[in-house]
């Protein structure tokens, strides 16, 4: 297995998928944040 810590973050939420746009969490987890802030 390669340390691609540096290349890919990881998701602060999940500790798991690699961080999307933002660089902290993955997009399964911004949109299930998106979505809980939408039904609020």
């Amino acid at each position: 297995m390669t340390d691609q810590t540096s290349a890919t973050p990881t998701c602060a939420k999940c500790g798991d998928a690699p961080a999307g746009l933002g660089g902290i969490l993955c997009p399964d987890c911004l949109a299930a944040i998106a979505a809980r802030r939408l039904d609020a």
